[in-house]
């Protein structure tokens, strides 16, 4: 079974999108029966995003929404994530 695995996702103002985005992860963790955790890290967005994401992942226990109080990039975004996981190998998913 694959597991030991965190799909990493920096979202910065990404309302318009992030919720179909958690979707198709959602179904793609299941169609290949994937074990791993997603964290989304918002870096400071202002539209939404966190809520979105949170939302639209609320019935998957492997989804997790981080949120940066201010822009700080894409590098802050990944270390963050990384702080924020157990898992032995990160996926960036741009």
């Amino acid at each position: 079974m694959r597991e030991d695995f965190c799909v990493v996702v920096p979202a910065f103002n990404e309302a318009p999108v992030i919720a179909d985005t958690v979707r198709a992860l959602h179904e793609a963790f299941a169609r290949y029966e994937l074990e791993g955790e997603v964290i989304i890290v918002d870096d400071g967005s202002s539209d939404g995003t966190a809520r979105l994401a949170a939302d639209a992942g609320a019935d998957w226990a492997a989804l997790h929404v981080v949120q940066h109080r201010r822009n700080q990039g894409k590098t802050e975004a990944l270390l963050t994530a990384a702080a924020h996981t157990r898992k032995r190998w990160l996926v960036l998913f741009d």
